[in-house]
C-alpha cells in the first residue's frame, strides 16, 4: 500500500494553483523483484565507484611529472668531454684539456667581437639577440659549426 502526494509547478506562475493530486494504491501481487532491484542497484553503485575512482587515479597519475633536468654542467671536464665528442665526431675532433681551453677560448673571443659589433649571437638562448640583453653566458651546443 503505498500514498503520495503531486503538485504541479508551472512557469510562468499560474494566476490560481491547481489542487493538490493525490494517489494512493494497493498491491494485489507480492513484488518478486525487490531482491533483484536491490541487487542491481548496488551493482550499478560500484560500477560508479569504480570508474569515479579509476577517473580520478588517471588524474592524479597524469598530472605527476618530473622536472627538467638541469642543463650540462660545460665547464666539468668528463661532461665536456663526452658531449664534444659526441657533436664533433664527424669533425674527427676528440677531447683533451687543450681542446676544452681553446673551445672556450674561442667562443669568448667571438662573445666579445659579437658584443662590440652588437650583432647576434647564434649560439645564444632563443629569445635573446645580443650580449647586452643577455643576463648570464649564452647557451653553447659544443658543435663548432654553431661558433660564427
Amino acid at each position: 500500500m503505498f500514498f503520495e502526494e503531486w503538485e504541479l509547478i508551472t512557469e510562468p506562475l499560474l494566476l490560481q494553483p491547481l489542487p493538490l493530486v493525490y494517489l494512493s494504491g494497493m498491491a494485489l501481487k507480492d513484488d518478486d523483484m525487490v531482491e533483484h532491484r536491490a541487487q542491481v542497484l548496488e551493482k550499478l553503485e560500484k560500477e560508479t565507484f569504480q570508474l569515479f575512482t579509476d577517473e580520478l587515479v588517471d588524474d592524479l597519475v597524469g598530472g605527476v611529472s618530473t622536472p627538467p633536468l638541469p642543463p650540462p654542467d660545460l665547464h666539468d671536464p668528463a661532461v665536456f668531454k663526452d658531449l664534444f665528442e659526441e657533436r664533433n665526431k664527424h669533425l674527427g675532433l676528440y677531447f683533451t684539456q687543450y681542446t676544452m681551453d681553446a673551445s672556450w677560448n674561442l667562443f669568448h673571443d667571438v662573445k666579445k667581437r659579437l658584443a662590440s659589433q652588437k650583432r647576434p649571437i647564434s649560439g645564444g638562448a632563443q629569445g635573446q639577440t645580443n650580449i647586452e640583453d643577455q643576463e648570464q653566458e649564452p647557451e653553447w651546443d659544443l658543435k663548432l659549426e654553431t661558433v660564427d
